[in-house]
């Protein structure tokens, strides 16, 4: 998947070496920025999922791998964002 193709996704999280996708801190403030500038989607650790959830207008894609997000982003996202 080119950037160009998804201009409107931000990933947020910290990858473990044995390819987990750790909570990471400050989401939500990250998640505010991203609903302000037209972004539409954020990719979270599931961990954080609740955190980023709470803002209005966007949608957030929680995952707690990295073939975990490799699948969402094939499929776009398809039956993985979190519900409010």
């Amino acid at each position: 998947m080119l950037a160009q193709e998804r201009a409107d996704l931000l990933v947020v999280g910290a990858l473990s070496l044995d390819g987990r996708v750790q909570a990471a801190g400050g989401v939500l403030p990250v998640a505010m920025a991203c609903a302000r500038s037209g972004i539409a989607t954020i990719m979270v650790p599931a961990a954080n999922a609740p955190e980023a959830g709470v803002v209005a207008g966007l949608d957030v894609w929680p995952v707690s791998s990295l073939s975990g997000a490799a699948d969402v982003l094939a499929n776009g996202g398809d039956g993985i964002r979190y519900c409010r």
